[in-house]
């Protein structure tokens, strides 16, 4: 008989330590590359749809401001921008991502889907979000 605390392991998941999930480590190439070499289960990335692209970024835009902001700290936004097709260049098509789908567009998971598809077929993800209308399309893929 097993006690209440052993499980029956989940065969992409370890058994017998936490999992690791990088948060943030996919919001930038060389930080996505730096967890992905010290192991990370997950590397999580902030997903937004913004002028056409698949931005990668925590910090937050100021409309027709030009400036990226989060609680602490305020960054030009006229620079490069990392897209998701870069996120998948910089890292091994078997590291999972975990992708957090930010902001309120609805076809954001399928234009993530189909990236995915077009640019690594072989690679697996996961997608959350807090908007279930932005998941719902893709509930079944």
């Amino acid at each position: 008989m097993r006690s209440r605390l052993q499980r029956t392991p989940h065969p992409r998941l370890p058994a017998l330590r936490p999992l690791v999930i990088a948060h943030r480590g996919g919001n930038e190439p060389d930080m996505a590359q730096r967890v992905e070499a010290l192991g990370a289960d997950l590397i999580e990335a902030d997903v937004w749809h913004y002028r056409s692209r698949l931005e990668l970024r925590h910090v937050k835009t100021m409309g027709p401001i030009p400036l990226l902001w989060d609680r602490w700290t305020l960054q030009p936004g006229w620079g490069h921008r990392f897209v998701l097709p870069e996120l998948l260049a910089a890292t091994r098509v078997e590291t999972r991502l975990l992708l957090d789908l930010k902001g309120q567009y609805t076809s954001l998971a399928p234009r993530i889907v189909e990236t995915i598809r077009v640019v690594q077929p072989a690679r697996q993800i996961i997608l959350c979000g807090r908007n279930w209308a932005q998941l719902d399309p893709v509930a079944m893929d």
